[in-house]
């Protein structure tokens, strides 16, 4: 693994089973990486697996089967409390207008989990005028 990869996916897998035990995959083999600095989209059609991929990248839920390195940490031995501290501090998602608020610019908006996470003043405000100029 390079010293710049940030996230390395390795044959992810997702399958979700129905009320009546039917097996419904939804990512069905996702090789990536995402190196440091770099900007991704993730584009497909309605139930496609967006959320669900995306819901594995921010740690909220796990792969059926494959590999999630982030910082060449495999993700599958993290306990709860280290996935919470990288939560907390490692990744951060910006989602569409209806989860943003409306009366603080983008820049501001950038910066409200850095003020949960107390990441100083400055260091906020120069990463969300940063990020906010790459947009």
């Amino acid at each position: 693994m390079a010293h710049d990869e940030v996230v390395r996916l390795v044959d992810i897998k997702k399958t979700y089973y129905t009320g009546g035990n039917v097996a419904v995959p939804v990512l069905k083999g996702i090789d990536a990486v995402i190196r440091r600095g770099s900007f991704v989209g993730i584009m497909g059609v309605s139930g496609s697996g967006k959320s669900t991929l995306l819901n594995i990248l921010g740690l909220l839920d796990v792969p059926s089967t494959g590999q999630y390195f982030l910082d060449g940490q495999e993700v599958e031995f993290l306990t709860d409390d280290d996935m919470a501290r990288i939560r907390n501090r490692s990744i951060g998602f910006i989602f569409q207008g209806f989860n943003l608020f409306p009366h603080l610019t983008v820049e501001q908006n950038i910066e409200v989990p850095m003020v949960y996470a107390s990441v100083p003043r400055a260091e906020r405000r120069e990463r969300a005028r940063t990020l906010a100029a790459r947009v």
